[in-house]
């Protein structure tokens, strides 16, 4: 399984594995889990499985995971919402992100 390493930024619970990480701590994730962390930014992946994905692939397993946690009422960009409108916060909390995973 992919592991990845917290670089930036402070602690954040990452819902999809029940996990609170901080800057300096590794997490053993599952491919889709990986395209999430890979696209968030604030992580590295620092396995060498020499599991190579392409760019289109982790878009998809990233966009897989985002849709999870949208269908579970939470935010996937931030860990101050959950609820039954997520899009609605994510559009406005988040119109960016929002907009690049809508396709618009």
């Amino acid at each position: 399984m992919p592991v990845f390493e917290k670089v930036a930024g402070g602690e954040v619970l990452l819902r999809g594995i029940g996990e609170r990480v901080s800057v300096g701590d590794r997490v053993d994730v599952d491919g889709a889990f990986a395209g999430y962390l890979s696209e968030r930014g604030d992580f590295e992946r620092v396995d060498d499985a020499g599991e190579d994905i392409t760019a289109d692939e982790v878009e998809s397993l990233a966009d897989d995971v985002i849709a999870e946690r949208i269908d579970a009422g939470e935010c996937p960009w931030c860990d101050e919402y959950e609820g039954e409108n997520v899009g609605q916060h994510a559009s406005s909390a988040h119109p960016d992100a929002w907009d690049d995973y809508k396709g618009e």
